[in-house]
């Protein structure tokens, strides 16, 4: 696909950008919106935000806001920017839509040039809460190009297994009730990472935002004789407030 970025003017505290996409004979647009740090001296490292983010976001550090949800929904697949380019017949899932967004968003940045961005995109980050807990996790596992992700209780579908078939491809569907079929497990997403920054931040109060892993690493270690087994589990306060 041939694509080409508008170039943003990053003069000011808050800007948006705005990313045309050729291919196929098609076109679509989407925004982004910048928040450069107060402090600090250019070039800044960036965090993209899903919809934002749901952590604090270090002063020192530009805020991307992606609206991933515009460029894919949740359900029913084929709806969205991404599949205005590409088809309603194309088969990539909302996740990796979403990732494909985000890394339009690096690619209008090395476009541009750090000297007018003021953005340094060998330090780009990407975080998520819920649904995009596990969108921070695809882009980062498929974009080698972030440094890090915080997925935050992104559970089922991210750092966990399955759960929404809207966020995977069609195929999905048929495996639904036999998943001790599939052919990977998402602790493939994690190794992709390596050795880039992975932090995954779960909620002990909801099953499927991903409690089991210390649950089955306590029980191996302890009860299967697993020594080799990490059991070093670091809880929050469970309020999320980050304090």
């Amino acid at each position: 696909m041939n694509f080409s970025c508008a170039n943003p003017d990053c003069n000011a505290e808050w800007q948006h950008t705005q990313h045309h996409l050729y291919g196929g004979g098609k076109s679509i647009s989407f925004s982004a919106t910048v928040k450069l740090p107060t402090s600090r001296t250019a070039p800044y490292p960036a965090v993209i935000g899903y919809v934002g983010g749901s952590i604090p976001i270090s002063t020192n550090v530009v805020l991307i806001t992606y609206n991933n949800q515009d460029i894919a929904v949740d359900n029913p697949h084929g709806q969205g920017r991404f599949y205005g380019l590409y088809g309603l017949a194309n088969d990539a899932g909302g996740l990796i839509a979403w990732a494909w967004g985000a890394s339009r968003i690096i690619d209008a940045l090395e476009l541009v040039g750090s000297a007018a961005s003021k953005i340094d995109v060998g330090r780009i980050g990407v975080t998520g809460c819920s649904r995009n807990g596990k969108g921070a996790l695809i882009a980062e596992a498929f974009n080698e190009r972030m440094k890090f992700a915080i997925a935050q209780e992104g559970g089922s579908g991210g750092p966990d297994i399955v759960k929404e078939d809207g966020w995977f491809r069609p195929s999905f569907a048929q495996l639904t009730g036999e998943v001790d079929l599939l052919p990977y497990d998402h602790n493939m997403l994690e190794a992709l990472v390596a050795p880039r920054g992975l932090l995954i931040i779960e909620n002990s109060g909801i099953d499927y935002l991903g409690p089991q892993p210390e649950l089955m690493a306590f029980t191996n270690k302890f009860l299967l004789g697993q020594n080799d087994v990490a059991t070093d589990v670091f809880k929050t306060d469970e309020k999320f407030n980050f304090t």
